[in-house]
């Protein structure tokens, strides 16, 4: 269900969101990482094509770690903290979205990537940078809204990685 009033909350920190990753990828982290690395990591999610990201990431993830496992850390921080405190839901954001890191990590490692301190460095800091954007999403203003940040990243993301992917290709560039 949708709270009343999520629609320019939702867009103004899905906008911050999608800046914030795609800085942290393209600024911050791409260009330290190995280049076949970076090459292994895009062919394999531009292989996934668009529809499964936003199905995987924009519905599956967030039932997942929204819904389920963030609602759980902050059910179980409520016997920690008073109800009236402030405390449970930021610790519940923060953890979900480290936890949220965590696993992709392990999937990143599973299928080859993560190999080196700055790759693993990339999936810690930009899925927990993701998980607390849609946590608090989440939180805020419900399951929808996270899934349509979420969605809306790899919506933008997708032709923007393709474009990348297929410079790096041609011109053998590290940029």
């Amino acid at each position: 269900m949708l709270k009343a009033g999520f629609a320019t909350p939702t867009l103004v920190v899905t906008l911050i969101g999608v800046v914030g990753h795609l800085a942290l990828y393209y600024l911050l982290f791409r260009p330290r990482i190995p280049r076949h690395s970076v090459l292994l990591g895009e062919q394999i999610r531009l292989g996934m094509g668009l529809l499964a990201r936003v199905l995987q990431g924009g519905i599956t993830e967030e039932v997942q770690f929204r819904w389920g496992l963030m609602s759980l850390v902050a059910a179980i921080t409520l016997f920690v903290f008073p109800a009236d405190s402030a405390g449970p839901v930021p610790l519940a954001i923060v953890m979900s979205a480290l936890l949220f890191a965590l696993f992709h990590l392990a999937g990143g490692r599973q299928i080859g990537l993560a190999n080196n301190p700055m790759e693993t460095a990339l999936i810690i800091v930009d899925n927990t940078w993701g998980g607390i954007i849609f946590g608090w999403l989440f939180w805020q203003h419900g399951l929808v809204t996270a899934m349509i940040a979420h969605a809306t990243m790899h919506i933008v993301w997708f032709p923007i990685e393709r474009w990348f992917f297929r410079r790096e290709r041609i011109e053998g560039t590290d940029s």
